[in-house]
């Protein structure tokens, strides 16, 4: 998969340093707001899947706001769906793929950008049994590489990432595509993304401080 990130990086930094703002539509919630449409287009959002059958193929691309929204390409039964953004700010990319040689499903070059006020909580997991997956999320204010993981073994293991994430600008891209060996089916959630709801975060902390008060007790 070819991510293009030195390309998208130089263009994206550029893009905000410029003006110092974009233009955005976006979906917020928590401390994270995800960015549709961009004054520059090279920070729109994109989300691609497809679904292949033996002799046809289905292709959907959803481009900055559309990115924000639900999206689902069907070939027979072959079927990628990506969830849009909930309330929260999560999203889930889930795929059906039936025991036939040359089917295939796979979502691919996909970038959403999102900011963070605060701190905010956020929760990668990828399925077991896949042909191949891979994530990135990078802070495009200190351009450091917060998460770089792939598995193109074929049969990936299950992949869990959780991390707190300081106020600034992240781009997220994600790639997953199923085996398609013609014997193995695989149907159910490839990847999700989560975000915490605000009051489950202040619960924990009430809870943490009453465990230290009794402590100090």
């Amino acid at each position: 998969m070819n991510m293009q990130s030195n390309h998208m990086k130089t263009r994206t930094v550029a893009a905000i340093l410029v003006g110092g703002s974009l233009a955005v539509t976006s979906s917020a919630s928590a401390g994270l707001t995800w960015m549709g449409s961009a004054s520059d287009p090279a920070m729109d959002s994109v989300v691609q899947l497809s679904a292949f059958s033996p002799t046809k193929s289905d292709f959907v691309q959803l481009v900055g706001a559309d990115a924000l929204t639900a999206g689902t390409a069907t070939m027979g039964a072959s079927t990628i769906s990506y969830s849009g953004i909930d309330a929260q700010g999560g999203w889930a990319l889930s795929g059906s793929l039936p025991n036939v040689e040359g089917s295939h499903v796979r979502s691919d070059n996909n970038t959403l950008f999102f900011e963070v006020t605060g701190q905010q909580q956020v929760s990668f997991l990828s399925a077991a049994g896949l042909g191949s997956m891979q994530v990135r999320i990078m802070n495009w204010n200190t351009l450091e590489m917060l998460l770089d993981h792939y598995d193109f073994s074929d049969n990936t293991a299950a992949f869990d990432w959780s991390q707190t994430l300081e106020a600034g600008v992240y781009s997220m891209q994600f790639n997953a595509a199923s085996r398609d060996e013609g014997d193995i089916a695989f149907s159910g959630d490839m990847m999700t993304f989560t975000v915490p709801a605000p009051g489950a975060l202040a619960l924990v902390g009430a809870v943490g401080l009453v465990g230290a008060r009794r402590r100090r007790a």
